[in-house]
């Protein structure tokens, strides 16, 4: 417990920064679920998808099939 009290401040901004990360993470794969790309934009306004190589479209159709 005394280790705890001594290194408080580091404890704190340790579990700040673990939960930004976290987070953060989530934000990502919620963004991969709905079909965001790694632009911040819907596939149908990016340029990469035109060209057919927008990864995130690409996702979708494997996570179709595997689902059919």
């Amino acid at each position: 417990m005394s280790w705890i009290i001594a290194n408080y401040g580091s404890v704190l901004v340790t579990a700040i920064l673990i939960a930004a990360v976290v987070l953060a993470v989530r934000s990502i794969i919620n963004d991969r679920k709905n079909g965001v790309g790694s632009c911040g934009q819907r596939c149908s306004s990016c340029g990469l998808h035109a060209s057919g190589t927008c990864e995130a479209e690409k996702l979708a159709e494997l996570r179709k099939k595997k689902t059919t």
